[in-house]
């Protein structure tokens, strides 16, 4: 297989098994596709689900652990910033706009 088509596989894939304990059902935890799996519930008749263990101190604690990670990566990593725009381009299939 190409690099470029497992790109693509893997940008817009047929099947996820989420196999660890990161379920993107899980208010806590954001696992890769889990804007996938947010667009393919809006399509079910459980389009409403909210999880149970998204209540205000879970959302807190959450903003609050990733604005800290942001800011640590920042401060021992300050010359990395520009690597966040080259994985973000590598990740793209080709004629996606930039």
């Amino acid at each position: 297989m190409s690099p470029k088509a497992f790109r693509q596989l893997r940008r817009l894939p047929a099947i996820i098994h989420f196999t660890t304990k990161y379920k993107p059902w899980i208010y806590e935890y954001e696992p890769h596709y889990k804007d996938l799996y947010k667009q393919a519930l809006a399509l079910t008749p459980w389009k409403d689900y909210v999880p149970p263990d998204r209540t205000m101190r879970a959302i807190f604690l959450k903003q609050l652990r990733m604005k800290r990670l942001k800011e640590r990566f920042a401060w021992y990593a300050p010359r990395t910033a520009f690597l966040r725009e080259v994985f973000r381009r590598r990740g793209r299939t080709d004629g996606e706009p930039s």
